[in-house]
């Protein structure tokens, strides 16, 4: 693989969407798969209000803001999310017999150049890799989640 041009970010909760507006703040395409469209509308939405508080601040101009926005996407479908992804991010809650559920299906339906990753911080990667059948391409990047209550 050359480049990575286009993430899948499955799992648009409690990280999965942050995840997601980092990786389109970077310029990449971005598409976000969850199980409900309310959760999605629901992702939607933050990513809505940070980008304004962002705007608000001035640390992005509201172009930068406008542009990120149109790099996600949002889709209920597995096989939508994934087929030209290039790198694939796992951020769903931490049960390893789901993760290595979705892990089967992401290897399925990817490209086979994919890489797979976790955000899990508690599973190791050898154990989600071995639900696929490239487990050389298989890794956890773990996210914070951090949420400032300052005043």
């Amino acid at each position: 693989m050359e480049e990575i041009k286009k993430i899948a970010v499955i799992g648009a909760g409690v990280m999965g969407h942050g995840i997601a507006q980092v990786y389109a703040m970077a310029g990449y395409e971005v598409v976000v798969r969850d199980i409900k469209q309310e959760i999605l509308e629901g992702a939607k939405k933050r990513i809505e209000w940070s980008l304004r508080k962002m705007v608000e601040k001035k640390t992005i101009t509201q172009e930068q803001a406008t542009s990120t926005l149109s790099r996600i996407k949002f889709t209920l479908d597995m096989k939508e999310a994934v087929k030209d992804a290039d790198y694939i991010v796992e951020a769903i809650p931490e049960r390893v017999d789901l993760k290595r559920e979705v892990f089967k299906e992401i290897d399925e339906l990817a490209p086979e150049h994919a890489i797979i990753s976790s955000n899990t911080s508690t599973i190791s990667a050898t154990i989600l890799g071995d639900a696929t059948k490239r487990p050389d391409r298989v890794v956890n990047q773990h996210w914070f989640n951090h949420r400032c209550s300052c005043i």
